[in-house]
């Protein structure tokens, strides 16, 4: 009887210990699963966060790269269709008309002489749409040298000089820019916008009509 007890008892060890033993493994491996499970969940984190940032940073350069792209395209876009020609600054030298219009601005083309009455009563009022615009348009003021025999470098500075005008004014070489501007009344006024679009006005430009065009443009 006594044998048979102990047989029972060592049984009951036996399989209990067994039981225990695998109820430890089996929580022991589900600790590891849980583990493993949160190491996964947090790379997964760190790609999306890395993704995400490397996103940001794309973005960014793509946006700095399309200003600088638009700020190139600015400096580089093409001059307006007119023929060139060659101009002469008050020091003397000499200068493509073309070269005065290559940086993207709108433009306003004068040309004026100082014999001309409409080109004197012009000149103040483009005077003060130079000192309030100069930094937003290009503005070539071209004097019609020999246009008439008395109109000369001389004339058109003194002109200037007594009507206190600091615009900028360039002189016509042989008169090749009134000749391919087919220049046929004084003064001519050629207009081009933000977009390059022309327009010419033959004859005197009224004040209205240039502050109209500079507010459109600027």
């Amino acid at each position: 009887m006594k044998r048979l007890l102990f047989l029972a008892l060592a049984l009951l060890l036996v399989f209990g210990g067994a039981f225990f033993i695998q109820e430890s493994q089996k929580e022991s491996g589900q600790a590891e699963l849980a583990q493993l499970a949160s190491q996964e969940a947090s790379s997964e984190s760190q790609i999306q966060e890395a993704a995400s940032a490397s996103s940001s940073q794309t973005s960014e350069t793509s946006q700095d790269g399309s200003n600088q792209s638009n700020e190139s395209d600015a400096e580089t876009k093409p001059v307006p269709k007119i023929p060139n020609s060659q101009v002469m600054t008050a020091d003397g030298e000499e200068v493509d008309l073309h070269s005065l219009m290559t940086n993207g601005k709108p433009t306003i083309i004068n040309v004026w002489a100082a014999w001309c009455p409409p080109c004197q009563e012009e000149m103040p009022y483009f005077q003060t749409a130079y000192d309030q615009y100069k930094d937003q348009f290009n503005f070539i003021i071209i004097d019609g040298l020999a246009s008439k025999p008395s109109e000369t470098m001389e004339t058109a500075q003194a002109f200037l000089a007594d009507n206190n005008l600091t615009l900028p004014v360039y002189y016509d070489v042989n008169r090749s820019t009134q000749i391919k501007l087919g220049m046929n009344i004084f003064p001519t006024t050629i207009l081009f916008d933000k977009d390059g679009n022309r327009q010419r006005i033959n004859g005197q430009i009224s004040q209205d009509q240039l502050m109209a065009f500079l507010e459109a443009n600027s």
